[in-house]
């Protein structure tokens, strides 16, 4: 019998050389987005350094979002929030503007981050 244990290590899983400056981002920036093409290493990124996730692939997740944004993100503040596939939901980017807006200090560590799929180009 074949016994494999998950140790947190994924064998095909590379080095991300934006995480550094990722990293150095979040340490300043109230928002952080990060944005490219499907399947290359956004959600990683964003799951390695978010305190809290959310994707809202998730139909619980985006109807709960989607039901009352502001409030989601008063609710959810706490550092490093991180927001997969937040392009499906254009209510989201208003309650942010909000949200920091709000704040008085704009150059506060990084409360969300944000990933955003660029759709591919068709032939």
């Amino acid at each position: 019998m074949l016994t494999i244990m998950y140790n947190g290590y994924m064998p095909h899983e590379r080095k991300r050389y934006l995480s550094e400056l990722l990293k150095s981002v979040l340490n300043v920036s109230p928002i952080v987005g990060i944005l490219g093409h499907r399947q290359v290493g956004k959600t990683t990124l964003l799951m390695q350094h978010c305190s809290q996730y959310f994707s809202l692939d998730d139909r619980d997740t985006f109807d709960k979002i989607e039901s009352n944004p502001k409030n989601f993100l008063k609710n959810h503040h706490k550092l490093k929030v991180g927001l997969d596939e937040s392009q499906l939901l254009p209510e989201l980017f208003t309650a942010l503007k909000e949200r920091i807006k709000d704040q008085d200090n704009l150059s506060s560590p990084a409360q969300y981050a944000l990933q955003v799929a660029v759709p591919s180009e068709s032939p």
